[in-house]
Order: C-alpha cells, then structure tokens, then sequence
C-alpha cells in the first residue's frame, strides 16, 4: 500500500542523492580551467595550461645529459594536440620532441601528472641520445 510506495520513493530520493553527490567529489577532484605556474625541485619553471578537462599546454623545463633541455607539449608540427585528463585527475602522454630540435628522431618523452585541488605534481622524462627525469608541482 501507500506505505510501501513511500518506503521505494525515499530509497529512490536517498540513491540519487548519494549519486550526485559521488559525481560531484569526482569533478572536484578533476582539473579547473586554468594555467598552473611551478618548478622542478632544481629550480626550473613548469606551465601547464588546461581546458575542457584536457591539457591544452605543457611546458617545462628539465635537466638532462647535455645540460637544460626543454620540454614541450604539444611539439610543434602537432598543434592542437591534447592531453585527456581521467575522472581521477591523472594524465599521461608519450611524444617526441619537436622536428629539427636535437636528435628527435631518437627522442621518447613522457609526463604524467596528477590533479588534486588547485595543484598538479608529477613528472618529466627524456629518453633516446639525451636522457634526463624530474618532477614537478604547480598551482593554479
């Protein structure tokens, strides 16, 4: 009867509420638009630029085995490309350097980060004829 129905409308009422309220601790945890400015631990700047739950801009700095190299993304050649940053806040992609810059055609790189309030950290990687790994931290 009429108190069965009552009983499923404030389950159903309790369910959506618990739903919205998981989705909206997921998104927060996600990236906001924005520019995020830091450093590696040694110092070197880090910009990473986000839109539309993607990394539109990453770029840094990272020290390697022939001195400062930078680190770019997207290298040029792959403008526009993105970044898709997961529900959890991660991000992760491999790219090479951009055509004609110091031995290119040999070069991998990765960076991961993680988003987590106002924040991102994670890391840089150069692999191929030069070789160098940093983190780093920045704030919007």
């Amino acid at each position: 009867g009429y108190l069965g129905r009552m009983k499923g409308r404030v389950a159903l009422l309790v369910s959506v509420v618990l739903a919205a309220f998981a989705f909206g601790a997921l998104s927060a945890t996600a990236a906001s638009n924005g520019t995020y400015k830091g450093k590696t631990p040694g110092g070197l700047d880090v910009l990473v630029k986000v839109k539309g739950g993607k990394v539109v801009k990453f770029d840094g700095d990272v020290y390697t085995s022939i001195g400062i190299t930078s680190f770019v993304f997207p290298p040029s050649g792959q403008k526009g490309k993105k970044i898709t940053i997961k529900p959890n806040g991660t991000f992760r992609a491999v790219f090479q350097a951009s055509p004609g810059d110091y031995s290119w055609k040999d070069d991998k790189r990765t960076v991961t980060g993680k988003f987590k309030g106002g924040k991102v950290t994670g890391s840089m990687k150069v692999e191929g004829l030069i070789s160098g790994e940093d983190t780093y931290s920045a704030k919007r």
